[in-house]
This record gives C-alpha cells, sequence and structure tokens, in this order.
C-alpha cells in the first residue's frame, strides 16, 4: 500500500506543478515560439488565424517593397525587421502571449488587427508535439523514478 500512496503523492505533485513545467518548456521553445510568429507574417502573410494580413498593401508601398526586392504579393508587415525583432513572450498562470516593444505596435495592431501576434494552431500542435509533451514526459518520468 505503500508504494501505491507514494505514486499517488507523486502525482498529485505532478498535477500541482504543471503549470510550471509548461513555463519551462516554453521558456525553452521561445525562440521556436518567435520564428513561428515571423514565418506566419513574412512567408505566410497570414495571420494568428490562418487568414491574409488584410488590407492589402497601397501601391506606393508595393513600389517601394518592389525596388527593395521584398515581397509584393502579400502582406509581410517586415520592412527593416525591427518589429520583428522587437518580438518576446509574456509568461502568464495559464498560457504565453506573444508581444512585440518596437513602437510600431500599438499602430500596426490598429491597421492589421490584434491576431498579427500569436500563433496558428498548427504551430500550437507542433509546439505541443515538439516540447510540451516530450517535456513533461521526462519531468513525469524523473518524478516516477522511471
Amino acid at each position: 500500500m505503500d508504494r501505491i500512496t507514494d505514486l499517488i503523492e507523486k502525482l498529485e505533485n505532478f498535477k500541482e506543478n504543471i503549470n510550471g513545467y509548461l513555463e519551462q518548456a516554453t521558456i525553452e521553445a521561445e525562440d521556436t515560439i518567435i520564428d513561428m510568429n515571423i514565418y506566419q507574417l513574412y512567408d505566410e502573410g497570414e495571420n494568428s488565424e490562418g487568414k491574409p494580413i488584410t488590407p492589402e498593401y497601397a501601391p506606393a508601398t508595393v513600389e517601394i517593397k518592389r525596388s527593395k526586392g521584398q515581397p509584393t504579393n502579400r502582406v509581410t508587415l517586415r520592412d527593416t525587421f525591427d518589429w520583428q525583432g522587437s518580438f518576446w513572450i509574456s509568461y502568464q498562470e495559464d498560457g504565453f502571449e506573444i508581444k512585440a516593444s518596437d513602437w510600431k505596435t500599438e499602430e500596426l495592431q490598429k491597421k492589421y488587427g490584434a491576431e498579427i501576434l500569436g500563433l496558428q494552431n498548427v504551430n500550437v500542435k507542433v509546439l505541443c508535439e515538439n516540447f510540451y509533451l516530450p517535456h513533461l514526459i521526462n519531468e513525469l518520468r524523473d518524478i516516477l523514478g522511471i
């Protein structure tokens, strides 16, 4: 019976500390999370809902981007990388939020929506499979001594 009681206590301890384990996994995945958001914006021209970023660039902006050799077939929200370079992770008790410290953030979110910061469901799934689940399994194994 002591062995079963010990196992129950260990599992309860794991459950009580799961948010801390998830936060640690997020810290380890921080660069990947930010890169995923940047990829969605620049390479896909999509927001966190998987929708094209709108409104489209004005014709003058398209010409400027074309002269710089930048993509013009989608809104990328990148000119100098200053804005994307300011991305950071804000940790909350029940998760995290991607934020940007660049002065353009408020203006960009007003024009293109708050959804420009955040991950699409497909990227959340990748995080779960490649960071969260392995991290939780390792923590559980350590706690159980297996």
